[in-house]
């Protein structure tokens, strides 16, 4: 912790020495109740807790609203910082909401709406198959990946690394198709992981800021621009009329 305080005074200081204001964004994806081994970048209760009272004394905190505006018109103060949070997840609601309150703390959270109410996204069911697998092994020569040792933790977590990058640029319909054959090795996945209409609500409730990430999370690059479109405008209908409110913001 020592470290980390010593760290960050000295940025404060670095950063107050800059004539021109920098405005830094924060981007996270899942706040988990404890450390997970399938999972080992992304942070707990216990990091985001104390990252965010960091945050709170050292640092101007800002919406992303305002702090695009006071970019805008050179009136950003020193050291600001917007806090956001990709895909939807249901531990964004559950386990990062209460500590950003208690903090009095903003954040803008970036939707995909395909997976709300029970969806997952690919990526997860590539990672919950392989936790959930009993075997030594994973073979997925069918695909041609070859197999996969997975009979200890550090061996499922690189062997779920290295299917999601085998996997991660194929088109949007041959990674279906290969993310379903992946998953049929598997029974019981979870079907809670990302968020409800309710908890998004609840965020939008809470004054936080909800903005669009399209619908099923595409590499928006690798697609033709009718499809683009339609990930995007798409996305925003949805979630405007979930939340009964216009959305601002889109990351992608």
């Amino acid at each position: 912790m020592k470290p980390i305080l010593s760290l960050l005074k000295n940025l404060c200081t670095l950063t107050s020495r800059f004539k021109q204001k920098k405005l830094s964004i924060l981007i996270y994806h899942r706040v988990l109740n404890e450390p997970d081994f399938m999972n080992p970048w992304e942070v707990d209760k216990r990091i985001f807790s104390w990252q965010m009272e960091l945050l709170a004394k050292y640092f101007n905190v800002l919406s992303l609203d305002e702090a695009l505006q006071r970019l805008e018109n050179n009136t950003l103060p020193a050291r600001s910082v917007c806090i956001t949070f990709d895909d939807g997840y249901a531990d964004n609601c559950e386990n990062a909401l209460p500590i950003l309150l208690a903090n009095n703390l903003k954040a803008t959270f970036f939707i995909a709406t395909d997976f709300l109410d029970g969806g997952r996204m690919w990526n997860d069911t590539i990672t919950e198959t392989v936790r959930n697998l009993n075997e030594a092994k994973l073979d997925l020569t069918k695909l041609g990946y070859g197999i996969f040792d997975i009979e200890t933790t550090e061996q499922k977590s690189n062997a779920a690394s290295n299917i999601i990058s085998k996997v991660k640029h194929l088109s949007p319909s041959e990674r279906t198709r290969h993310v379903a054959y992946i998953a049929e090795q598997c029974d019981g996945l979870p079907d809670n992981l990302m968020m409800t209409t309710r908890q998004l609500i609840k965020l939008r409730d809470a004054a936080m800021e909800i903005g669009g990430h399209t619908r099923s999370h595409p590499i928006l690059a690798s697609l033709d621009i009718d499809s683009a479109s339609e990930e995007i405008a798409e996305n925003k209908k949805i979630l405007e009329t979930k939340l009964n409110k216009k959305i601002r913001f889109f990351a992608f």
